[in-house]
């Protein structure tokens, strides 16, 4: 089995219960976002991927996560992945990409 870190688990938990709420599916979106937001910002870099993967399970083409899992993903070293999030963006963002290419 794998053993999932701590961090990770407690995201897990967040996004499930954002998901099990009573709101829109674009109201999940944005605060698995915004959780996501908050794990980043406190370096849980596994636990922000969690939540943005709930996101995007929730909506594969909503461009505020795509960005965010793209700056996500380039942090974690994953650049060549990065680029290819960022590729599926239906809005090219030039500041992302620029970015992404450093």
């Amino acid at each position: 089995p794998v053993q999932v870190p701590p961090a990770s688990a407690a995201a897990e938990q967040q996004a499930a219960t954002i998901l099990a709420q009573e709101i829109r599916p674009v109201e999940k979106v944005e605060a698995l976002n915004a959780f996501a937001g908050a794990a980043y910002a406190s370096n849980d870099y596994s636990g922000a991927k969690a939540l943005l993967m709930a996101a995007l399970r929730l909506d594969p083409g909503d461009d505020m996560t795509l960005r965010n899992m793209a700056l996500l993903l380039y942090d974690m070293g994953e650049k060549d992945k990065a680029l290819q999030v960022a590729a599926t963006m239906r809005r090219t963002d030039f500041m992302l990409l620029r970015e992404l290419k450093r």
